[in-house]
């Protein structure tokens, strides 16, 4: 924590001055020019599967402030600081983000898991609003010039892991857990078939496993099955077809398939 509250205060008062003087909100609630305070509002998890992530970002950001503030603030302006919960859900992620624009926030401190911090950034760059994660690591988290992270990226940490093992000669397979992992989907897809007395052609992955191609490569590999991946966002598109279900746009499950399968990229891995 003392860590993170260190890191928050240099972060937050560089990032004040760059966004008191350049960026700002396309939205003029509470501009910094004609008030005496600069509103910070932040996004992450404080209930859920990933609160002790979000609930760590966001007393860390409420000490720094604190300090900050008690020191006479940035430029003579206090901190208003306001954290909303978006339960690592893209969706609510989003909608946490319109409260604070509605609240007047000019700085974006969020949010803290990539799948919601890809969605949000869309909205700050559209509202010209610098945005900075504390730990969002997906590539296009902060694809926009008004967006920053204060940590690694996926391709970073990966490829600085790599050299780090290399340079220190820790080890020489480092695929060793793909293909275990993907063995083990071959040997899974045996038994299956065994069991069921079927012979299946393709294998369906949804969800974050569509993005691991290398993995998918190896799965076509160990199963000698077509390997279709994606669409990659399964949960949010299958919660919207339900909804469409109910509804009635589609008339059933095999249309709404055929939907889905139109609208989104699905890539497919076969066994060379």
């Amino acid at each position: 924590m003392k860590m993170l509250k260190k890191a928050a205060s240099i972060v937050l008062a560089s990032a004040m001055v760059v966004s008191l003087a350049a960026c700002g909100s396309s939205n003029d609630k509470g501009s910094s020019a004609d008030t005496d305070t600069f509103k910070i509002g932040g996004i992450g998890p404080t209930t859920g599967d990933n609160a002790i992530y979000g609930t760590a970002v966001k007393n860390g950001i409420q000490l720094a402030v604190d300090e900050i503030n008690a020191a006479g603030g940035i430029n003579g302006k206090q901190i208003e600081y306001k954290f909303e919960d978006d339960q690592s859900d893209a969706e609510k992620s989003v909608n946490a983000y319109n409260t604070l624009k509605d609240w007047g926030m000019q700085m974006l401190i969020g949010t803290t898991t990539s799948t919601p911090c890809t969605a949000v950034v869309e909205e700050s760059h559209n509202d010209n609003l610098f945005q900075l994660t504390p730990s969002a690591t997906a590539v296009e988290s902060i694809q926009y010039d008004n967006a920053f992270r204060m940590c690694f990226s996926d391709p970073n940490q990966g490829s600085a892991s790599a050299d780090y093992i290399a340079d220190n000669n820790l080890a020489k397979k480092a695929a060793v857990i793909y293909n275990s992992l993907a063995k083990c989907y071959g040997d899974t897809i045996e038994e299956i078939e065994a069991l069921t007395g079927k012979k299946y052609t393709t294998i369906y992955v949804v969800g974050g496993g569509a993005n691991a191609g290398y993995l998918n490569e190896l799965t076509a590999k160990y199963t000698g099955k077509k390997v279709s991946a994606g669409p990659s966002e399964a949960t949010a598109i299958g919660n919207i077809v339900a909804q469409m279900l109910h509804d009635g746009v589609f008339k059933d499950l095999p249309e709404a398939r055929t939907c889905v399968g139109k609208s989104f990229d699905v890539k497919i891995y076969e066994n060379a």
